[in-house]
């Protein structure tokens, strides 16, 4: 995904690559007053095991990270922001509670937080992927020039709920972004 800050990678480790499909959308977003971004795109993961596994880990990772990222987090959201340039960029990511509460199968537990905080980027590592499991995923990457009159308007653009990316248009789709292995 290109930003004004550089480019963010989607990757997933743990699973064949034939187990993986991921699509970059394009949401609706509603914004409150007063705010707005340049540009936001989303990348849904949709994940099938072949075999059953431990540790699959989903990342949206920057190539080359442009400066410290600060973490914001929000109710069923994890988020970090990096600023340079005269941009922010956001990536978000559904929380522990939004995850447990719509993947209970998967097995998510406090002690084994699923989302973690990276200078590069967000992951998320899923503890264990039977045999034929399905689930879904998503990333979801916001930017606007700064300064930000709202301060927060990347942040709340980030916060979309997995369902609104399921029922997206497919018409939406960008470009298939084969996972890295």
């Amino acid at each position: 995904m290109k930003t004004p800050l550089g480019v963010l990678s989607v990757q997933v480790v743990g699973l064949d690559s034939s187990d993986c499909r991921t699509d970059l959308l394009t949401p609706t977003i509603e914004l409150p007053p007063g705010m707005s971004v340049d540009g936001i795109v989303a990348a849904m993961i949709q994940m099938t095991s072949s075999r059953s596994t431990s540790a699959v880990q989903c990342e949206c990772v920057w190539d080359q990270a442009p400066a410290s990222a600060d973490p914001e987090s929000g109710e069923c959201l994890d988020a970090q922001s990096w600023d340079s340039n005269g941009h922010r960029v956001t990536v978000g990511t559904e929380d522990f509670d939004a995850l447990c509460h719509r993947l209970p199968e998967l097995g998510f537990t406090e002690d084994r937080y699923p989302v973690t905080y990276k200078d590069d980027g967000l992951s998320i590592v899923i503890p264990d992927a039977t045999k034929g499991s399905s689930f879904s995923l998503h990333f979801v990457v916001a930017w606007r020039s700064l300064p930000d009159p709202a301060d927060c308007s990347t942040w709340f653009a980030v916060d979309i709920p997995h369902s609104k990316l399921e029922t997206a248009n497919k018409a939406s789709i960008l470009t298939p972004d084969p996972p890295r292995v």
